[in-house]
């Protein structure tokens, strides 16, 4: 199963994306924060988890970068039971 959080994404929006491209999915709506040093305040970023099974990673990361970038953020965060990486968004080409 490979695991993509995309922040603020419209869950319905990209659950009906994923199923298309993967033919499902499983969606949760996530919300992470850290302590911003330099102001010394709490940020928040809300997102969407899709997790897709039977799919292989090259091709969920390279979905995620484009829904990404389509709605424009500059990175989604994929990963599986292997690695973890911040990908940068791009189009398909």
């Amino acid at each position: 199963m490979v695991h993509a959080v995309i922040a603020n994404a419209d869950k319905r929006l990209l659950v009906e994306s994923a199923s298309r491209a993967f033919g499902g999915c499983t969606a949760i709506e996530t919300e992470g924060g850290w302590l911003d040093p330099e102001t010394n305040k709490l940020l928040v970023e809300t997102g969407v988890q899709v997790s897709i099974g039977f799919a292989e990673y090259s091709a969920v990361a390279a979905w995620a970068s484009d829904y990404g970038y389509s709605i424009g953020e500059r990175f989604v965060f994929v990963y599986d039971n292997t690695r973890e990486e911040s990908i940068p968004c791009a189009p398909l080409s």
